[in-house]
């Protein structure tokens, strides 16, 4: 059974060249970061929920994941803080 609180993801390809960057509308909270929008490909997606949040190590490049929804679809996102930029790598589609 599909769990939305598990990592949905780890059996998804990942191919860096095809992370596309995003706007993050972000809220810090008892020093967690909490995505509460983001705006891809000039459509704005509502966040209700973060299911999974982890921490990954790319070479040198420390990553903080987010599995995120909109109600509708699970999306995949980081924020990589040396380059300052979030990024969307997967969409599970409903």
């Amino acid at each position: 059974m599909f769990n939305t609180h598990s990592r949905w993801d780890r059996h998804l390809p990942y191919d860096p060249t095809e992370a596309e960057s995003l706007e993050v509308g972000v809220i810090f909270r008892k020093g967690q970061a909490h995505p509460k929008w983001f705006v891809w490909k000039g459509r704005r997606y509502a966040v209700k929920a973060t299911t999974f949040r982890w921490q990954d190590k790319r070479g040198t490049e420390k990553l903080h994941l987010f599995s995120v929804t909109d109600g509708i679809n699970l999306y995949q996102i980081h924020f990589n803080p040396s380059l300052m930029h979030w990024r969307l790598e997967k969409i599970c589609p409903a």
